[in-house]
């Protein structure tokens, strides 16, 4: 249908086909009323936001948050293609914020992905462990970090296992129950799997 994607529009395809945008339109000739009516509004201040949004940035949201219908039929001048948007009701700020945010899990989790598996199976927790210090970098961190340990400090179980414990002091979700939700979700993740792991060590 040519409903409107629920809000943020998940990033259901990519990003990779909207340098110049949509490659068709059959609607540049429609006349849209005037979007920002009300000097500051939440329209006003959604157009702001889409006509200050770098180009490939503005036709990656709109694919994102518009039916494959509704895209197809997108004006190709970006003012117009505001107006479009403006009138299918993606019209207040945040539609941006839940996009950006979706966008934004993606790429952590894709982080988590490559710093948890290889070849769809779960690391060892030496592997987890001289690699966790990446997951400190996917966001801004609040609270302690995990410092680098090199494979050679990792060699021996004893010294596996109180890396561990040391780990579990970031980890863990009773120290980040408090933290931003973005620091809570790697977290949650790195507990879940260096425990996996360490049960697979006995």
């Amino acid at each position: 249908g040519d409903d409107v994607k629920e809000r943020g529009g998940g990033g259901g395809g990519s990003s990779n086909s909207h340098n110049g945008g949509p490659a068709q339109s059959s609607s540049s000739s429609v006349i849209f009323d005037d979007p920002g009516q009300q000097q500051g509004g939440p329209i006003t201040q959604m157009c702001n936001i889409l006509e200050a949004m770098e180009d490939q940035k503005f036709w990656h949201f709109a694919h994102d948050n518009l039916s494959p219908n509704q895209y197809a039929r997108i004006p190709r001048d970006k003012k117009m293609a505001i107006r479009y948007l403006i009138k299918l009701g993606i019209n207040n700020t945040s539609f941006v914020t839940s996009w950006e945010t979706t966008l934004e899990e993606k790429r952590y989790m894709q982080a988590l992905d490559q710093w948890e598996f290889r070849g769809g199976i779960r690391k060892d927790l030496m592997a987890l462990l001289s690699g966790l210090h990446n997951l400190c970098d996917l966001v801004p961190w609040q609270g302690r970090k995990w410092k680098r340990v090199g494979l050679g400090d990792l060699q021996d179980p004893n010294a596996r296992k109180k890396y561990f414990k040391k780990a579990m002091l970031i980890v863990h979700p009773d120290h980040n129950h408090s933290k931003p939700a973005a620091q809570r979700a790697i977290t949650e993740r790195a507990f879940t799997a260096l425990t996996e792991a360490l049960k697979q060590e006995a």
